[in-house]
């Protein structure tokens, strides 16, 4: 039963780096649209942060130590062209492996 809240939260915590992951994919379909998506993912992202710093500070520190909340996917995007979101799909990919061991 003490498990249980952790199994929400890494639920919780797929699922917005899965729906960061599909606004990326949705960019890479539609260039204009890349800075709007990226967006999107940086706030999924940013709930996440929030969410585990409050409820699970070792995740937490996992994900910062990978990169995942700095810099912001637009800052990121800004420097380099549309290429970087297949990295960054690649990446998000990677990192979701943290909530499934």
């Amino acid at each position: 039963m003490g498990d249980e809240p952790m199994k929400e939260l890494d639920s919780f915590a797929l699922r917005l780096l899965k729906f960061t992951e599909d606004s990326v994919n949705e960019a890479l379909d539609d260039p204009t649209s890349l800075m709007l998506l990226l967006s999107e993912a940086d706030d999924a992202l940013r709930i996440l942060e929030t969410t585990l710093r409050r409820e699970d500070p070792t995740k937490h520190t996992q994900l910062i130590i990978l990169g995942v909340f700095d810099p912001t996917l637009e800052e990121v995007a800004l420097r380099h062209p549309l290429n970087i979101a297949i990295k960054l799909r690649d990446a998000l990919r990677e990192k979701m492996r943290v909530f499934c061991e």
